[in-house]
């Protein structure tokens, strides 16, 4: 927790959360990846995405994900994924939820169709 006084006043910034990257993908993770069991990857910030391609390479799954859709908030977060070379990328329309459920829904709808 740190504190300082500046013109009198006294600032408490005290830590509510903290993100620590993963390390690893869970064996069942690494497994429906490799069996095809996952359909495809919601992306929501640059950090996960990048942590994601990290892990990808680790796991040597590159050729795996390759042809999976991975749906992402934005451009930012869609650019943390060129570490993994050419893969399916899905950026909505504006960063927000309800545009990327809508663009997942969509893209679910032109595969069954």
């Amino acid at each position: 927790q740190d504190e300082w006084e500046t013109h009198g006043f006294r600032v408490i910034q005290p830590i509510v959360y903290r993100m620590l990257p993963a390390r690893a993908l869970a064996d069942d993770t690494v497994e429906q990846l490799a069996t095809g069991e996952i359909d495809g990857i919601i992306l929501m910030s640059p950090r996960t995405a990048a942590v994601y391609a990290t892990l990808v390479g680790k796991h040597g799954l590159a050729a795996t994900i390759r042809p999976l859709p991975h749906f992402c908030l934005s451009a930012a977060v869609a650019r943390r994924l060129q570490t993994l070379g050419t893969v399916r990328i899905e950026i909505a329309e504006a960063p927000r939820l309800e545009e990327l459920l809508a663009l997942i829904d969509e893209t679910a709808a032109q595969l069954e169709g």
